[in-house]
């Protein structure tokens, strides 16, 4: 890879519902892929989010994101198609309340993980 480049913007909305603070929203991250031999990626990647936090330490976290994008040849002409899609989960519970994730208090998965090139 020669070098690759991307910005990406969040919009969201946060919540204080009295103890729990719910922050939902998405973030897009728009990025090209360059190749030494000049073939490239572009893609648009939204990726919708939603946690749940409270003062207590406990912390409860979704995201979902689908990536499809574009491969170029050199010359510009398009030689294939891709999507990526996730579902992700991550939850942190401070059961013993030092405020650092220990052993035994973060779990994480990926639920869904597929790639399509048709």
């Amino acid at each position: 890879m020669r070098y690759a480049h991307a910005s990406a913007t969040t919009v969201g909305q946060f919540v204080d519902t009295g103890g729990t603070f719910h922050v939902h929203g998405t973030t897009v991250q728009v990025y090209r892929i360059d190749w030494s031999d000049g073939t490239h990626l572009l893609s648009r990647s939204p990726s919708h989010f939603e946690f749940n936090t409270n003062g207590l330490g406990q912390f409860v976290s979704t995201e979902v994101q689908q990536d499809p994008g574009i491969l170029y040849s050199a010359d510009g002409q398009v030689i294939g198609r891709l999507t990526v899609f996730t579902l992700s989960h991550l939850a942190w519970s401070d059961t013993n309340g030092n405020g650092q994730p220990d052993p035994g208090e973060l779990t994480a998965s990926v639920d869904q993980f597929r790639v399509r090139c048709p």
